[in-house]
This record gives C-alpha cells, sequence and structure tokens, in this order.
C-alpha cells in the first residue's frame, strides 16, 4: 500500500491525498513488528513513517527521483523482510539497506 500511494502521489505532481493513510498503515505494520519481537525492523518502519510525515506532508515539497529510490529500497527491504518472516526464512541483513536507505534521506 506504501509504495502504491508515493507512486501515485509522485504520478500526481505532488497530491497529497494519496498519502493519507501511508502514516497510519506503516504504524500498524510497525505495531505488528513489535509484536512479533523484530525491533530493528519495527525501528526501520518508524523512521520511514516520520520521512512521509516531515518529508513529504509538513513540508509540501515533491521528492525527488534520487529521494523516490532511496525510500523505495528501503520499503522494499522491508517487504523482503516480512516475507521471510511469513515463510520462516528471515533474512535480518536485508534490513541493512533499509537502514542505508534512510540514513542517506537523513531520516
Amino acid at each position: 500500500l506504501a509504495k502504491r500511494a508515493i507512486t501515485a502521489y509522485m504520478d500526481s505532481n505532488g497530491d497529497k491525498l494519496h498519502l493519507t493513510n501511508v502514516v497510519d498503515t506503516l504504524n500498524g505494520v510497525r505495531g505488528a513488528l513489535v509484536f512479533l519481537d523484530s525491533p530493528q525492523a519495527a525501528e526501520i518502519v518508524t523512521r520511514a513513517s516520520a520521512f512521509v510525515s516531515r518529508n513529504i506532508l509538513e513540508k509540501g515539497t515533491l521528492i525527488d527521483q534520487g529521494q523516490l529510490e532511496l525510500f523505495a529500497d528501503a520499503l522494499s527491504s522491508l517487504e523482503f523482510y516480512l516475507e521471510g518472516l511469513l515463510s520462516a526464512n528471515v533474512n535480518v541483513d536485508i534490513l541493512k539497506l533499509a537502514v542505508h536507505s534512510l540514513n542517506n534521506l537523513h531520516v
């Protein structure tokens, strides 16, 4: 949902309406990760949510292509991690890419 919403936001030239549920959705994912005792992944989701809140919703500026790619890398890494949780094939190292991407976004 979050990746699709960000894409719709970019395609619409910054219409924030596409992002109205992203922060709440990410907070729900964070809560599930806390429940599943995945604190590192939960922190990554917290940072991703902060990026959407502060850098997109509050500032009101359209993010550039580089920021979009970094954010997409962070979300994709989380997605792979979550798929690993479901299949009992967890790859914690994939979270390093998410952390790196969010660090580059200064979140």
